[in-house]
């Protein structure tokens, strides 16, 4: 397939106006050769590095996030994997593995500068007020397909969330990357500011952005993953790997250094004061979350055995190292009491 140039046709295919339209959710042709297109890009994107590396010289993200995006795309059912995946879903997958293959993969002497491309392709194609927004919504629970759809949304989301702080990390504080990010973070708290009156999230953490939505959504998922896990019973949704996925993401507002999945800095291991003093002016932002995040688990009925029992694999072998990832950023991050 690498060969035949799969991934490059497809692509172009994908990008072509021909497929574009007013109302993503509609059933035609067009959609079903769109979302076939987006299907086999992820598929490539996630087995070949050749193709990664392709879309990644592209600057595919932008694309791609531009496509996910589109009114009513990722809410529609899938015309391929049917009603319990979203039409739009794949575009979205691609956009996180092509970052997360930037940050596990160096491409040449400037991964760095390619990195930092990609995080502000992203930026710039409204990757954090999307993502703000589909962690709001609720998970209708009453159907199982849309349930289902739902949670494989914010599962991706959250990837590509701790993707973009994952790489945010490494920047310095004046960087351009680094400087764009939080400014459309800063956006985002700005526009649901403006909402707080009404928003459950302000009333229970002082915050209803993106922060708060995402932590919010981490309490929830692992309390009811834990439950299940405690019940015996198979599980009706995919909550492990949103809680794997919530745990990087909260980590990495939280301030997590080093490789993805990585659960202790890369290099060398830093002391508090040098952590902080290395995230500048954003280290106050960073302790209020350590902070809202810590609170937030406590809060749970099973404080008590809630993360001992992550951590020694009752949610899974997948989620350990993200809690042990997440547990290291807010000791040290985080305000001195929680250490």
């Amino acid at each position: 397939m690498e060969e035949e140039k799969v991934c490059e046709l497809t692509y172009l295919i994908a990008c072509s106006p021909s497929l574009d339209t007013l109302d993503a959710s509609r059933i035609t042709p067009q959609a079903e050769l769109r979302e076939a297109c987006g299907l086999v890009l992820l598929s490539m994107t996630t087995s070949s590095d050749i193709s990664a590396e392709y879309l990644i010289e592209k600057r595919a993200v932008s694309r791609m996030m531009q496509i996910a995006g589109e009114v009513g795309i990722l809410e529609a059912a899938s015309l391929i994997r049917g009603e319990w995946a979203g039409r739009g879903l794949c575009y979205l997958e691609v956009a996180t593995a092509l970052l997360i293959y930037s940050c596990k993969n160096p491409i040449d002497d400037d991964t760095s500068t390619i990195s930092v491309d990609l995080l502000v392709d992203a930026v710039d194609s409204g990757a954090i007020n999307l993502t703000s927004r589909l962690l709001k919504s609720k998970v209708n629970l009453q159907n199982h397909d849309s349930a289902f759809k739902q949670v494989q949304v914010k599962t991706a989301c959250c990837y590509l969330l701790s993707a973009l702080f994952e790489i945010s990390s490494e920047e310095m504080d004046s960087s351009f990357g680094k400087t764009r990010f939080y400014e459309a973070i800063d956006a985002d708290c700005a526009a649901s500011a403006v909402d707080s009156r009404t928003s459950r999230l302000s009333s229970t953490s002082g915050r209803s952005d993106l922060f708060a939505s995402t932590v919010a959504l981490l309490r929830a998922t692992i309390q009811f993953a834990h439950k299940s896990s405690n019940e015996n019973h198979e599980e009706p949704l995919p909550m492990v790997g949103l809680s794997e996925s919530c745990l990087l993401a909260v980590g990495g507002m939280c301030g997590a250094k080093g490789g993805y999945f990585a659960c202790v800095p890369s290099s060398t291991t830093l002391s508090r004061g040098a952590i902080l003093e290395n995230n500048g002016k954003y280290a106050s932002l960073t302790q209020e979350i350590c902070a809202m995040a810590f609170d937030s688990l406590r809060m749970n009925i099973d404080q008590d055995r809630l993360v001992p029992a992550v951590l020694i694999g009752t949610l899974g072998g997948s989620c350990v190292l993200p809690m042990l990832r997440f547990a290291h950023a807010i000791a040290s991050n985080g305000p001195a009491q929680l250490r």
